[in-house]
């Protein structure tokens, strides 16, 4: 639990959210919540009682705790109460102000200060202690979306939006003038995002932002000659994890703590696919070549905490650990033991690492691919048993495991996960290549069909916001436009024709936030800029003109 005493705040007074007077708490201020100049204290489970020494009498006051719960922060949080009490959180959870309140005293708390790469709502901030504890104060942090864009005066530039017009903004002229910085790869971690850019005089390297022009800088050039393509960011604690290259043919894992210069965990470690965090670690395969290949790897961090995990296939040739999803506490993925390339797991340790199921008898391999975690530790997955490529699930056992679909699929990819829901795009013949949903058993398995007939809509670009999957489909009369689902087909519906001449919406979004799904969409007026939509038409909308005129903003690449 966080937990503050108030004090005395030497920074400037924050004006109250919902503008009323501030109110002043007042309490008692020692490690048990609640004592006295000269008293006894008695701690409850709901309330404290507090007895003072007043000479010819004594009297009891129960106080209350006054406190609540934040999520999704990344940084550091300010709560205020009245003029001089403030709390400082750094982490998720629960928190309580140090000074209780006793039954009937009113209270007003408000946000001082959020990281400049969030937007951080309160609720329930104010109200009456009414006889127990204070728990309902809901602190709520979302992270800005930024991207790339140019208003035709300045190059590709860092910019952000926090889904108004009016706050979607330029953060960085990182190429003075009409030069491009190209910023993309965006990972928050501790209050900062981090990004892959290239300036004037480096080429392209690991950057971060605090949302502010000033706080834009270059962490370090992770590759002294030649770009290090920083990409595969993760958290492990306050730590950032990276891979970029180290040298032409290597490619590396730095850390970097947000203080000190990234250092390479390991500089004889050839690194593989994208690195997963699960439980404090961050997961990759990797090459020592020490002789085990190309295996699953683990680090907490620290040079001294990174190891192999297992060498899964015995001696040189390489298992190839690949496409790692958190399954619970356990990582799923593919790897090669020898017979072929099969689902594996594994949950951190030597002996709790192995081939699920052998699917596909043989050298030839079922090789798994698209694996999509859902509810109730189960993952969905493409696989091939011999007769074909279908879709499987696995609870990690191999009673557990069997395919889903008994049909020959085409071309297939796109999955998603959400509300215990796999989504995906797969070809089959005959609906085309359209979206499927399966909740990971044979009767939950089926087609939402947006283009009837054979011949596909080819949904892409999954992303979800609230209770809908927003995608790209064409239905054959409207182009390539917005689609949302809620995983019904009576719930499958376009959302808003964006451009009446043709293809509205292009192959790709950057991000959900607050029940919106942010896209880049050409509306034939404005050219390719930033849309935003809660998934109706009259909540769909072009965000900003960023390049005013017909000209696009957004340079696809």
């Amino acid at each position: 639990m966080n937990r503050a005493r108030f004090h005395f705040a030497l920074t400037p007074f924050v004006v109250a959210l919902l503008g009323a007077a501030p109110i002043a708490l007042f309490g008692c201020d020692d490690d048990a919540n609640t004592t006295t100049d000269s008293g006894t204290h008695d701690g409850g489970t709901d309330g404290e009682v507090i007895t003072h020494d007043g000479g010819d009498e004594d009297a009891s006051i129960t106080k209350y705790a006054v406190g609540g719960t934040v999520t999704g922060l990344e940084g550091t949080l300010t709560l205020t109460a009245g003029d001089d009490a403030e709390l400082t959180l750094t982490d998720n959870g629960s928190f309580a102000f140090d000074d209780a309140l006793a039954d009937g005293t009113s209270y007003e708390i408000t946000i001082g200060s959020a990281p400049g790469v969030q937007t951080c709502t309160l609720e329930n901030g104010t109200g009456t202690v009414d006889g127990a504890d204070v728990t309902d104060i809901a602190v709520v942090c979302e992270d800005l979306l930024f991207f790339s864009a140019t208003d035709g005066i300045l190059g590709v530039e860092l910019w952000v939006t926090d889904g108004t017009t009016a706050g979607t903004r330029l953060v960085a002229d990182i190429v003075e003038g009409s030069g491009d910085s190209y910023p993309y790869q965006f990972k928050n971690v501790g209050g900062y995002v981090y990004f892959s850019a290239e300036d004037a005089t480096h080429d392209r390297e690991l950057w971060r932002t605090d949302g502010t022009e000033a706080g834009t800088t270059r962490v370090a050039d992770l590759r002294a000659n030649g770009s290090s393509y920083p990409d595969g960011m993760v958290a492990v604690g306050d730590k950032l994890v990276v891979r970029a290259y180290l040298n032409d043919s290597q490619v590396s894992l730095f850390v970097y703590d947000g203080t000190n210069a990234p250092i390479v965990l390991n500089e004889g470690l050839a690194v593989g696919g994208p690195p997963v965090a699960m439980n404090g670690r961050v997961y990759f395969a990797a090459d020592d070549g020490q002789g085990a290949g190309m295996e699953l790897w683990s680090t907490d961090g620290t040079v001294s905490g990174t190891g192999l995990v297992k060498d899964i296939r015995d001696g040189a040739p390489s298992s190839g650990p690949d496409g790692l999803a958190v399954l619970g506490n356990s990582l799923v993925f593919s790897c090669d033991a020898g017979e072929g390339r099969e689902l594996c797991i594994t949950d951190g340790t030597e002996n709790g690492t192995h081939v699920v199921k052998d699917i596909r008898a043989g050298s030839a391999g079922s090789n798994p691919t698209y694996l999509v975690p859902i509810a109730a530790g189960v993952v969905v997955f493409f696989a091939n048993d011999g007769s074909g490529t279908h879709v499987w699930r696995s609870d990690g056992t191999e009673n557990g495991t069997y395919e889903i679909t008994n049909f020959s699929l085409g071309n297939y990819g796109q999955a998603r996960a959400a509300w215990g829901l796999a989504f995906f795009a797969l070809q089959e013949p005959t609906y085309g290549n359209e979206l499927w949903v399966t909740d990971g058993t044979v009767i939950g398995t089926h087609v939402l069909d947006v283009r009837t007939g054979s011949s596909g809509s080819n949904p892409a670009v999954f992303e979800t916001t609230g209770d809908l999957l927003c995608f790209r489909a064409n239905d054959g009369t409207h182009g390539y436009e917005p689609w949302c689902t809620d995983g019904t087909q009576l719930g499958t519906a376009l959302v808003k024709d964006i451009n009446a001449s043709g293809d509205g919406t292009p192959g790709y979004t950057f991000g959900a936030r607050r029940g919106h799904t942010f896209f880049f969409a050409d509306d034939g007026t404005h050219g390719l800029e930033p849309w935003v939509s809660d998934g109706t038409e009259a909540g769909t909308r072009m965000l900003k003109d960023i390049w005013p005129g017909s000209d696009s903003s957004i340079i696809e690449e």
